[in-house]
């Protein structure tokens, strides 16, 4: 066919009328893949370029529209115009019709797109084909965006099956299950909702191709290899419209992370998420964090999982579902590294090696009662978890030998009751109680060889010990009611919030049996009480091209603490509102323009307010001076956004700026070998403006996916060090793109660059130690091959390469090579892994932030072989 060729026509009813917006695709029938895709216009009429071709044998013109037949035309070289008279199809469509439904197709606010135009031979699994989809991302954790916006959750035929830990499922499913991938804009989840509270949530649905199939599949996962390893899993999933079941067993030492799949990617609850998150605070045996590489190169594990989950649907709509997962392992992670602390008048520097065993365990289990129906929504969620992780090390910082031992373990209980009936008079009313309960125990303990600059007790001691405990009761309880008419809705909130915490902490010296506890203050044994009753107006505007929403929260709160070996008693009542405004003008069909507002008053947890000192780890003391932190924060947004589906553009803009100001501030006093870290009552300003810019394009030439997503930070600080407030700026930049082109029908290249580049100064002339820049570029380039039919032969390499300044550059370079055969017929596939060809077994990295660089040394898995065998039955 000659280049540049264009392709005209119509398309028409039997009638004769004219059929606008209907799917025009040009498909190879040798590779299936779409060449040029377009929609008519409101005359019927429709134009389309070919891109240059690779020598198909056969083209066809297809054409759909919904409710008639799709219909197919050859595409000759003697003949540009084409003429479609679609015949009307009152039946349900067929595998053939299915089958050869339009590339993507926009209905509303909901954007299908058809798997089978997006999948590659070497794809398996639905999340292998969601990459490959225009104006779709997926994170390194497994989250899903569109267009640059966070997905609110992954459904399955409609139900939210994973409770938004949605990782497992796209690793699971096989594309050969899904039809179809839906990308709804403005989701209501809550049926009794719909037309009565917009939402701006963006939620995706895979749409199966038998909804009423009973069959139970599963894929058993064996694998084998040196030195030492093996990967066993079995994954039974049942996927119809009545029953949803994804179950997985596994164990292995290979380097695979299942704590990936208990990640909260998704919303975990159809309504809003009102739980309270137990005020966090961390001991730790060390200083240094995990490198910035992928988990297998460094995860030396023996990991088991157990991940069930569970979902009925009753013949009344009532839904009953168990998500329940549990996970043990024992890891090793190795390292050294050397941290220098800058001052503004002096650097001061210590070494760290350790070899750090950890046997973590997790627990989470879900029981959710739920029925929506378009008269009324109900919901009870019970939920149990537990985090429990026991850690040794042995270390040895500026030639000090001594060992460590940390032990932690969490849980919490609760339960969240949700009712949601309509009323006569069309509106909605609203009950809903959330009830929570934690504890938190940590213990460490520091053995013989430590030399502590710890007050009181510097010197050796036989044995350092710090616990803490931090059990927390929560309860959020309100009643709303919601009227919605097709220009307003209004949604007024009435609630009772209590959150009751006990912190307790001691620091104890052990020598020569004789245990004495911390001389420099009595521990820590803090009560605390925050109240709210509170008041949250809403209301929505919408029109054709215009919406708008404000929401004006007032808050009564009572918050107190006390301390009685302090003499510390507070208490105080405030009364505040946080308003936020949002506003969206559409400019057109597929194009947005949003500008937000908002003001917020927050307030500061009961681990900013304790007087006791805590030993986080080895090297750092902390405790507060000041009274609770109050942070004023004020944030101002504008986003673009910019779809057009017939051509699959799609583009996002963003600029953004934030400034908040606190009453307290952290100050930093650095030593040889001990670290202290105080809250102090002064005022801080932070500053910070953002920028952002994501491009994804099909283009039809190369049959793939052009994408591109930018970032720009700027900020400016304070940090408080040997009682010098010394002030920051810090500039950063991020760029990734990602190209795929398939070449001779055999062959396909896939290449993913990121660039970061970052600076941090001192504003006002201090110490040019302070001052530091960073550049960094990560490559990714995959080729993957198909020789004959059944066989792929893939190389994958990963080049790294930083520059810090004054330090070294470093760079570095990571080769896999896979080799995978299908069993024709046999539902089997045998791979080969090959990973760390080059035996890389040590990774050096700098990291910095305002006053520390920390050169580290990490140790890697090297090389690694595993023969893995694949059946789905």
């Amino acid at each position: 066919m000659a280049q540049n060729r264009t392709i005209t026509g119509t398309v028409t009813g039997e009638n004769s009328e004219r059929l606008d917006r209907a799917s025009v695709t040009v498909v190879s029938n040798d590779s299936g893949d779409i060449l040029a895709y377009t929609i008519s216009d409101d005359q019927g009429y429709f134009e389309l370029v070919l891109p240059v071709l690779n020598g198909e044998s056969q083209i066809f013109l297809e054409v759909n529209y919904l409710g008639f037949k799709t219909q197919q035309i050859e595409l000759i070289d003697a003949k540009d115009v084409y003429r479609f008279v679609l015949e009307p199809d009152a039946t349900a469509l067929d595998e053939i019709v299915i089958k050869n439904r339009p590339v993507v197709k926009r209905s509303g606010d909901t954007l299908k797109y058809r798997v089978s135009s997006f999948q590659k031979a070497e794809d398996r699994s639905i999340g292998d084909v969601l990459k490959r989809m225009p104006g779709v991302q997926v994170g390194d954790d497994g989250a899903i965006y569109f267009n640059g916006e966070k997905v609110s959750n992954l459904y399955i035929q409609g139900d939210d099956l994973m409770d938004g830990r949605y990782g497992l499922a796209t690793k699971a499913i096989r594309k050969e299950d899904i039809q179809g991938v839906d990308v709804i804009k403005n989701h209501q989840p809550i049926k009794v909702l719909q037309d009565k509270v917009l939402t701006e949530k963006v939620a995706m649905n895979l749409v199966l191709k038998d909804e009423n199939s009973m069959a139970l599949s599963a894929k058993a996962d064996i694998a084998g290899g040196l030195p030492g390893l093996y990967d066993l899993s079995i994954t039974p999933i049942l996927l119809n419209k009545r029953i949803k079941m994804l179950n997985t067993l596994a164990v292995n030492n290979a380097a695979v992370d299942y704590r990936a799949d208990f990640k909260q990617l998704g919303d975990a609850d159809l309504r809003s998420d009102i739980s309270q998150d137990p005020a966090s605070f961390s001991l730790s045996l060390g200083t240094v964090g995990a490198p910035d590489l992928p988990l297998s190169t460094y995860y030396f594990n023996k990991s088991k999982v157990v991940n069930l989950n569970n979902l009925y649907t009753t013949d009344s709509g009532l839904q009953l579902k168990l998500n329940v997962q549990a996970f043990t392992d024992t890891n090793v992670l190795s390292y050294n590294s050397r941290v220098a602390n800058f001052t503004a008048t002096d650097t001061l520097s210590y070494s760290e090696d350790q070899r750090i065993t950890q046997r973590p365990f997790l627990f989470n289990s879900t029981l959710n009662i739920l029925k929506n129906k378009e008269t009324s929504f109900f919901q009870n969620k019970l939920s149990f978890n537990v985090d429990q992780k026991n850690s040794d090390a042995g270390i040895v910082s500026n030639r000090q030998n001594f060992a460590q031992e940390l032990h932690q373990k969490s849980w919490m209980f609760s339960n969240d009751f949700n009712w949601i009936p309509q009323l006569k008079n069309e509106g909605v009313f609203e009950v809903r109680w959330l009830s929570q309960y934690s504890t938190n125990d940590k213990k460490l303990s520091i053995g013989n060889g430590y030399n502590s600059e710890i007050p009181g007790f510097m010197g050796m001691n036989d044995e350092v010990n710090q616990s803490f405990r931090l059990p927390t009761f929560n309860s959020n309880a309100y009643v709303s009611y919601i009227k919605g008419s097709k220009v307003v809705k209004q949604q007024y909130q009435l609630g009772y919030l209590i959150e009751s915490q006990r912190l307790e902490s001691g620091l104890t010296f052990r020598n020569n049996d004789q245990v004495e506890e911390f001389q420099m203050d009595c521990g820590n044994n803090l009560q605390w009480l925050r109240q709210q009753a509170y008041f949250k107006p809403s209301y929505q505007f919408a029109t054709t091209n215009f919406e708008a929403s404000l929401n004006v929260p007032v808050i009564f709160q009572t918050l107190s603490y006390q301390d009685k070996a302090y003499e510390l008693d507070k208490k105080k009542t405030d009364f505040f509102i946080n308003p936020e405004l949002s506003i969206k003008y559409k400019i057109a069909a597929e194009e947005e323009l949003t500008a937000r507002y908002a003001y917020g008053k927050t307030f500061g947890n009961i681990t900013q307010v304790f007087r006791g000192a805590v030993l986080r780890n080895y090297r750092f003391l902390e405790s507060n001076e000041a009274d609770l932190q109050e942070t004023r924060r004020q944030s101002y947004g504008l986003n673009y956004k910019f779809e057009k589906s017939v051509a699959l553009l799609f583009l996002n803009a963003g600029l953004s700026y934030e400034k908040s100001q606190t009453n307290s501030i952290l100050s930093y006093t650095i030593e040889d070998d001990i670290q202290t870290i105080v809250s102090l009552p002064l005022s801080n300003e932070t500053k910070t403006y953002s920028a952002n810019l994501s491009f994804s394009k099909y283009v039809f030439a190369l049959r793939n996916v052009l994408s591109f997503k930018s970032g720009y930070n700027y900020s400016i600080f304070n940090r408080l060090i040997n009682d010098e407030l010394v002030p920051f700026t810090n500039n950063s930049f991020v760029f990734s793109t990602q190209f795929n082109k398939k070449f001779f029908k055999k062959l396909t290249f896939t290449y993913r660059p990121r660039l970061i580049f970052s600076t941090t100064k001192v504003n006002e002339g201090s110490s040019d130690n302070l001052n530091y820049q960073t550049f960094r570029v990560d490559q990714e380039g995959g080729l993957n091959i198909q020789p004959f039919q059944g066989f792929q032969l893939g190389i994958d390499l990963k080049h790294s390469y930083m520059d810090q300044g004054e330090q070294e550059a470093l760079q570095y370079l990571f080769c896999d090579l896979n080799l995978k055969y299908a069993l024709a017929k046999k539902d089997v596939d045998i791979s080969l892994a090959l990973n760390n060809i080059f035996n890389t077994k040590d990774y050096q990295l700098y990291a910095v932030n305002e006053n520390q660089l920390l050169s580290s040394s990490y140790t890697l898995r090297g090389a690694m072989a595993l023969l893995r065998v694949e059946w789905f039955f």
